[in-house]
């Protein structure tokens, strides 16, 4: 199976209810080992490159051959739900390019909803500077380089991201008491369900 679009790999044949294995990147070929039983809908177990083995969605990849032969695999014991967004976040560290300053951060996703937009409002308690980041995307940079861009944060997925354009700083915050504020949410813009996290830290 070629995965038509990035989805997650979970624990069992359903993604909010079952915790995150893996993710299946858009183009990347998994080996098809049973289907779910007819209840389930189109679920598949599957086995990644990697050799990972999990639960996933196959109504938007192209399958070779007839699946309806696969064997049906039980799903296991349903686990107790999750709440619906939520993550956690912790400070990585801090990135310079060209006199500008920003924190990176890991922030996973750990609830069943997909999130896609979030707010960093950073305050620097030592000079009590404040600056926010606002964004309908994930995105982490490498000094002046952007690293990366997640445009929808899946279940189970995690990413790094970091106060830039806008958020940073034009000076040097080294061993800076720092509070940062974070609030992400299901939809764009701050909208559908959010939840907010606050972490302190030293620069």
């Amino acid at each position: 199976m070629t995965a038509g679009q990035d989805l997650s790999c979970v624990k069992g044949p359903k993604w909010d209810l079952y915790d995150w294995v893996a993710v299946i990147k858009q183009g990347e070929t998994v080996t098809l080992l049973a289907r779910a039983p007819s209840e389930w809908g189109e679920y598949y177990y599957v086995r990644k490159g990697d050799g990972a083995e999990c639960w996933a969605y196959g109504g938007s990849s192209t399958k070779n051959g007839d699946t309806s032969s696969l064997p049906e695999k039980e799903a296991p014991p349903t686990p107790t739900p999750k709440i619906a967004v939520d993550y956690s976040v912790s400070y990585l560290s801090t990135v310079t390019c060209a006199g500008s300053y920003a924190f990176r951060f890991q922030v996973n996703n750990t609830g069943t909803l997909t999130l896609e937009s979030i707010r960093i409002v950073v305050t620097d308690n030592t000079t009590a500077t404040t600056k926010t980041h606002q964004l309908d995307a994930f995105r982490s940079y490498n000094g002046c380089g952007l690293e990366d861009n997640v445009l929808s944060l899946l279940p189970g997925q995690g990413v790094v991201v970091a106060n830039i354009d806008p958020g940073q700083f034009n000076y040097n915050p080294a061993g800076h008491s720092i509070m940062a504020t974070f609030t992400i949410c299901s939809a764009d813009g701050l909208g559908g369900t959010c939840v907010n996290r606050t972490i302190n830290f030293t620069s």
